[in-house]
């Protein structure tokens, strides 16, 4: 299996599953709708002709799935599967909130490789909303010190 495959269905396991259950409700129907997803991306990857937009492939190819699933299931009808505008069979908030999801694990992972002194400043500053004041008062920084220059840019 190609590399890159195999870390985006590693990365996505979870989230494939989670997918599956936020459509069927039930967890055996989910775990056969997550199989069906996973096979279907492996399959579907030797076409894939740009690995850039890797991630929101896979999406596509789960919602093609899930409503291929629903038809076959006679769950929805042909009409209902080709309609573009029927939001509800794919949340877009679902996708909004892994995309979330990720964007927040990536920057924890950045945040892992700061300096503590500089990661601590950045989580008061960011997370917490604390003034320059409030941080330099407990961190024990001097105000004059060059530390918090970067974050009066931003």
């Amino acid at each position: 299996m190609d590399k890159l495959l195999e870390n985006l269905l590693t990365e996505n396991l979870d989230k494939i599953y989670r997918f599956s259950f936020n459509k069927m409700k039930d967890s055996s129907r989910s775990e056969d709708l997550a199989h069906d997803i996973i096979t279907e991306i492996i399959c579907a990857y030797p076409k894939l002709r740009d690995n850039s937009k890797i991630t929101a492939w896979m999406w596509g190819v789960a919602k093609n799935v899930y409503l291929r699933t629903l038809y076959v299931n006679s769950e929805i009808s042909l009409d209902e599967t080709l309609s573009t505008n029927n939001h509800s069979l794919f949340a877009d908030d679902f996708i909004e909130q892994l995309n979330k999801e990720q964007e927040d694990e990536n920057i924890r992972r950045a945040l892992a490789y700061l300096a503590k002194r500089y990661r601590e400043i950045l989580i008061l500053f960011y997370v917490e909303s604390k003034s320059y004041k409030e941080i330099s008062a407990e961190l024990g920084i001097p105000m004059s010190s060059g530390v918090f220059r970067s974050l009066k840019k931003s």
